[in-house]
Order: structure tokens, then C-alpha cells, then sequence
């Protein structure tokens, strides 16, 4: 079986029984495959079906569950690493027949300096001169190579790690396995048709009410509420690839909602919204809190925002009352978090893109008045 043993970069290509050096494109396919294959599985594998996460999107995204989609890609990549590690190929080096080995002896690195290397990379990432650099180097190494004392080289048949070996026992001579191969390219394969997203989104949504006060404000009670407006921006992004949707929340999607009323009286005064993800579905609930036409504080279901700016509650999602309640002069807008919606799936109440119904109210020293409803598009 061919070697790497005792190999360093002086050594002129090929060494009698070494295995060539990887050539650079060969790298940058392995490399494009994995890309893929951890693309596919987050996709797939990032939440329930219906409602998962999409991938390639940015490392902040979260699917409509609230559920952040790195932890899966982080996953996928760790397993990759293992398979390096282990056996000296990914499925992508596989296909492209290829393999990482310890410049000692030939074998695979095992996995915990299979991830010292690829935390290498990062050296290689600076201006991409590191991962330029095997096409000028006489071995073809990385910086990360030259660090973790390895070498990448053109073969499918690589000892076994010491570890698997004592686990195992050694390999036996021979061809590399066909099986294995074939299922790294039906890997690799799907990987790549996963790998072109079609996405539609639902940008801007504006939903309106009026209550019977409308007609007349003048002869309404004060504080009583006139009309009010639910307004989102950002929604959400539908991706579908092969077929298979996920939906995730858009990284500037944010709610606001405005309240109009007949008259700002003095005293307390409460506005109210509640949003309700389906028919007998649990409601999300804030409230605005004035004494005097001031906003005292914001109750969300992530916490109770006062004019100081102190947080009751888990998630500092919002700024104090002042920050995120603006006067109308005849009403009062505020600006919550798109937070507010995780966990309300698309699942619609009239078969069309109107996920959920929204009521809003007003409450004058604890008496409520008349209250409107709409449906967020």
C-alpha cells in the first residue's frame, strides 16, 4: 500500500510507491460537493418538515419555529470532519478520489485533528492565499497543511486510522470499496440538486380595522378606539428545492402596529393587540400601558418593558417604552420585534397567504371598549 512516510516538502513529485499530490481543482470540487451536502442537510434535516429552515441563508436565520439553522449545518460539518478523520476522505473527496493524510505515516488524522486543521483554514481564509497556495507549493500544502502535518493525495485507498484499526483491525489489500464510492456520488449527487433554491417571499403586508366609533369619533367616549393597522415588513422567504418547502423568517421582517382613538384621555389607558396563529390556536398578547398620554410601559410575551428601560422576563427583545411607543397625536404606534411571531407556522386561515387574525382594543381605567379585527397578509 502507498504512503506518505517521511515525506517533506523537498521531496520531488511523485516519491517511488507515494500516491500523487491532490491536484488543486480536485481540491476545490471536494470541497464544493461537501458545500452542498451540508447545505442539503440542514435544509432538510433543520426542523419538522413543514416548517424547517432553509439553507445557505445568513448564520443568524431562523426557521418559523424560532429555531436558529446554524446548530444543523454545525452538525452536518462535524460529521463530515469525523468521516475525514476516520477514514481520510468526505463523500466529496471520495468522488473526486482523494483523501487527507498525516505526512508520518499516511493515515487518516483522526477526528479531533481533523477539526485542528480545518480550524486551521481560517489562516488559509486571509485574502485566500493559503488556499491559492497549493498551486505554486511542491507538495501542494495549505497553511494549514504546513501547521497539521498533513498532506492531501490523489487516492480512494488510505490505512485505516489507528483507532478504527484497533477497533476493526487493519484494511485488507485491495481496490477501494465500490459501494462506498457509489454511495458517496448518489451523496454528492443529491447534494448538488438541492443545491438550486427557488424563493418567493412575502415582503410587506398591511392589515387595517375600524370599530363602529369610526363613523363619529366626536360622539365616542374618550379613549375609545377608532381604527387600527398591523403592518408587516420583511415576512417571511419560501425556499424550495426538489420539490421539498421550508420557510424561514426574513432577517428584517418587523411588526408595527398603530391605534387610533377618539380621544387621549387622562388616567390609565391600555392598548392591546392579540394575535391568534390559527382558529383555537394559542394567542400572543401586548399591551401598551399610558398614564397621562406617557407610555409607562410595553408587555410583550418576552418580557415588561418600563420607561426606564428595565426588562421583567427573559429576551431583551425591545428598548424601554419610550424607545418603542411614538404618539399620533390621536393615537400611538409601536414597533415590535419579529420575534413576536416564532412559532405561528403558515398554516392559513381562508386557504390563502393570511396566516393570522389579529384583534386589537383599548381599556380606559380597566374598561374595555369596542375592539376590531384583521387578518395579517
Amino acid at each position: 500500500m502507498a504512503t506518505t512516510a517521511g515525506l517533506d516538502a523537498s521531496t520531488e513529485l511523485p516519491a517511488a510507491g507515494v500516491p500523487w499530490i491532490a491536484p488543486w481543482w480536485r481540491r476545490v470540487l471536494a470541497a464544493v460537493l461537501d458545500g452542498w451536502l451540508v447545505g442539503t442537510v440542514t435544509f432538510l434535516l433543520g426542523a419538522p418538515p413543514m416548517f424547517g429552515p432553509a439553507a445557505l441563508v445568513p448564520a443568524n436565520a431562523v426557521d418559523v419555529t424560532g429555531t436558529a439553522t446554524w446548530p444543523v449545518g454545525l452538525a452536518a460539518l462535524a460529521v463530515l470532519l469525523a468521516l475525514q478523520g476516520w477514514t481520510g476522505a468526505t463523500p466529496g473527496k471520495r468522488v473526486l478520489g482523494i483523501a487527507v493524510v498525516r505526512r508520518t505515516d499516511g493515515r487518516p488524522t483522526g477526528f479531533v485533528p481533523a477539526v485542528g486543521r480545518a480550524v486551521l483554514h481560517l489562516l488559509d481564509a486571509v485574502l485566500l492565499l493559503g488556499y491559492l497556495r497549493p498551486l505554486w507549493h511542491p507538495r501542494g500544502w495549505t497553511f494549514a497543511d504546513g501547521l497539521a502535518g498533513t498532506e492531501v493525495v490523489q487516492t480512494r485507498v488510505v490505512a485505516r486510522a489507528a483507532l478504527v484499526e484497533r477497533v476493526v483491525g487493519p484494511r485488507r489489500p485491495g481496490p477501494a470499496s465500490a459501494a462506498v464510492t457509489t454511495a458517496a456520488v448518489v451523496a454528492c449527487a443529491l447534494g448538488g440538486a438541492f443545491a438550486l433554491p427557488t424563493t418567493t417571499g412575502a415582503g410587506v403586508g398591511t392589515s387595517a380595522c375600524a370599530t363602529e366609533v369610526e363613523g363619529d369619533p366626536s360622539v365616542a367616549a374618550p379613549g375609545a378606539l377608532v381604527d387600527a393597522e398591523v403592518r408587516w415588513t420583511g415576512g417571511f422567504l419560501h425556499e424550495t428545492r426538489l420539490g421539498v418547502r421550508r420557510t424561514y423568517r426574513a432577517d428584517d421582517a418587523a411588526v408595527a402596529v398603530q391605534w387610533r382613538l377618539a380621544d387621549v384621555p387622562d388616567g390609565a389607558v391600555r392598548l392591546g393587540l392579540e394575535v391568534s396563529p390559527r382558529p383555537g390556536g394559542a394567542p400572543r398578547v401586548v399591551t401598551v400601558d399610558l398614564h397621562d398620554g406617557a407610555p409607562q410601559r410595553v408587555e410583550t410575551p418576552h418580557g415588561t418593558f418600563a420607561t426606564d428601560g428595565t426588562l421583567t422576563g427573559e429576551g431583551a427583545l425591545l428598548g424601554s417604552a419610550h424607545g418603542v411607543v411614538s404618539s399620533l397625536g390621536d393615537g400611538y404606534a409601536v414597533d415590535l420585534p419579529p420575534e413576536l411571531l416564532d412559532g405561528f407556522d403558515p398554516v392559513t386561515w381562508d386557504g390563502g397567504d393570511a396566516p393570522w387574525r389579529w384583534v386589537a382594543w383599548a381599556e380606559v381605567e380597566g374598561v374595555r371598549g369596542p375592539s376590531c379585527t384583521g387578518l395579517l397578509h
